[in-house]
């Protein structure tokens, strides 16, 4: 478009950018070629990204009752809050209640709707959350990209 002696705004409205953006772009371009061109690092603290364990982990806690010492107070499932505590607590994994309701979100999960007492939510089948576990990490790719 810069060898075809398009304005600024002609490319800005081709591209569906601003004006100031290509004038950045032309600038950098002009600068260093090519290699000035690539994404500049993003401001903010790195990415944190559930890994597969975790993943399994927090998957296997939610379709298990809670333990004994919860039941006694009487708990009879998992909320997302009661859930990441008690994993920070008992296996040092360090998640997010936003996290745990997304991964229920994604695995359709519901753990306040189980029917009938804390002995039926142990019998859910572990298979099928497994394999869709499975599937849905191999569909992450080698990124490990996950749903916002």
């Amino acid at each position: 478009m810069l060898a075809a002696d398009q304005t600024g705004p002609q490319i800005a409205g081709r591209v569906g950018c601003t004006e100031p953006n290509v004038v950045k772009w032309r600038r950098r371009y002009a600068e260093d070629g090519l290699t000035e061109l690539a994404d500049a690092p993003r401001s903010g603290g790195p990415r944190r990204v559930l890994t597969d364990e975790a993943i399994a982990e927090i998957l296997s806690a939610t379709v298990t009752p809670p333990p004994q010492a919860l039941a006694g107070q009487g708990v009879t499932h998992w909320s997302s809050r009661r859930l990441a505590d008690w994993l920070r607590r008992a296996k040092g994994l360090q998640v997010s209640h936003d996290s745990i309701t997304r991964l229920w979100r994604t695995f359709s999960l519901q753990p306040d709707r189980t029917e009938g007492d804390a002995d039926e939510m142990a019998c859910l089948d572990i298979k099928a959350h497994h394999g869709m576990l499975a599937g849905w990490l191999a569909w992450q790719g080698p990124g490990g990209r996950r749903p916002n």
